[in-house]
């Protein structure tokens, strides 16, 4: 890419000792030499963010000018304005050369454009189609922010519910810039990794389901979930965003019924007042969908054979899904700042509706994992009796 974005390491909260900086100071210098002082975002009870230096843009010259001739500048080319380059000189010719103008003006737009839709790419890690949607992701789960925000402040609290000594530590990155933790490699985690490490940088990754837990190694921006050293990302919902339509079709229940997920939280950074993109979820609905999908999975059927549009359970035509949302009114889950939703990973939830004019949803979302020890794999595809509490504390059992 042009530019290099600052690593964590250099965009580190103002309040971490390593910062060595008051977060009321500017703390950085652009690269044209003027200070700039990061925006303070989300509530003043979290800390403040440092920024970090760019790199200089590269210069262009006369001696790189034949550098752009050649199959990058013909799909450039093909890709921004050929269609107006076909169509405009029809309408020359059908109209006359006094509408040659709006190709033009076109092209100049999709310049623009293009350009605009390529630093969304570049700062969020995904494509403008999700943008499009008022949501975007920031791939950052592994930082110690978040960290520290959700998953490890919540740690004992994760314990006494799913049993002392049995859930998976969230160490984060480690001295090699890396993440390190045991992952059930099911179909649902080997899918996941081609889209979001690139499938240029599997090597030495996994590609195919073992069915087996393996010591997931991963880069710091690749799905450091899978193995439990990081939350999911900054998942952000902008103002007045489209409806989800009263068939709530976007409605899910996460990942496999098989696997170590069991308790999830997600967490607000700023203060979400009701109606203002808040989780949302239906009670009691993972009771429902858990003994489906188990039924699902021991007729073969496994959670990435088929698209959610035709999958027969947890798909959008599942027909527990459906009477689910018939008869259960979602409950939207609001709060200030700090606010952190518990939730069982099988329960039907959706990203709600955003109608506030001025809030941008903004939380992390975590999963807690049993460990290998405390959930051997023969019991991760196991459980015929469909008990939705077995590996659960005795506390929570009782």
């Amino acid at each position: 890419m042009a530019e290099e974005t600052p690593s964590s390491d250099d965009m580190t909260p103002a309040g971490d000792d390593s910062a060595g900086t008051d977060a009321t100071e500017p703390s950085g210098q652009g690269s044209s030499g003027g200070s700039f002082e990061a925006p303070r975002l989300g509530s003043l009870d979290m800390p403040a963010w440092n920024t970090g230096e760019l790199i200089d843009a590269p210069r262009f010259t006369s001696r790189n000018w034949f550098a752009l001739l050649g199959p990058g500048l013909i799909m450039g080319g093909s890709a921004i304005g050929g269609g107006e380059w076909l169509l405009g000189p029809k309408v020359t010719g059908v109209y006359g050369g006094g509408l040659l103008w709006v190709a033009t003006l076109s092209i100049l737009g999709q310049v623009l454009y293009n350009i605009e839709i390529s630093r969304y790419t570049l700062y969020t890690g995904e494509p403008i189609f999700t943008g499009k949607s008022h949501r975007f992701t920031v791939r950052n789960g592994a930082e110690e922010l978040l960290l520290d925000l959700a998953p490890r402040a919540l740690w004992q609290v994760a314990e006494q519910l799913l049993g002392k000594g049995t859930v998976v530590w969230p160490a984060g990155i480690d001295e090699s810039g890396t993440t390190t933790g045991p992952c059930f490699m099911c179909d649902d985690a080997a899918g996941a990794l081609p889209g979001h490490v690139g499938r240029e940088m599997m090597g030495g990754l996994p590609s195919e389901a073992s069915f087996t837990t393996e010591a997931l190694r991963l880069p710091r921006t690749g799905p450091v979930w899978l193995n439990g050293q990081g939350t999911r990302g900054l998942y952000c919902t902008l103002p007045d965003s489209p409806s989800p339509g009263p068939e709530y079709r976007g409605a899910h229940s996460d990942g496999a019924c098989y696997g170590r997920f069991r308790l999830q939280v997600s967490a607000y950074i700023d203060d979400l007042p009701a109606n203002s993109g808040g989780f949302t979820v239906w009670p009691g609905s993972h009771t429902r969908i858990w003994p489906e999908q188990w039924k699902a999975f021991q007729a073969g059927e496994k959670h990435t054979d088929k698209h959610l549009a035709v999958r027969n359970a947890g798909g959008y035509t599942d027909p527990v899904i459906g009477r689910i949302k018939a008869d259960t009114e979602p409950f939207d889950c609001h709060g200030p700042s700090g606010t952190v939703v518990l939730w069982h990973t099988k329960i039907l939830h959706i990203a709600g509706q955003n109608c506030s004019d001025d809030v941008i949803r903004q939380a992390t979302i975590y999963g807690f994992l049993k460990t290998p020890e405390a959930l051997p794999d023969a019991l991760v595809v196991n459980n015929t009796d469909g008990d939705i509490w077995r590996d659960w504390s005795d506390e929570v059992r009782s």
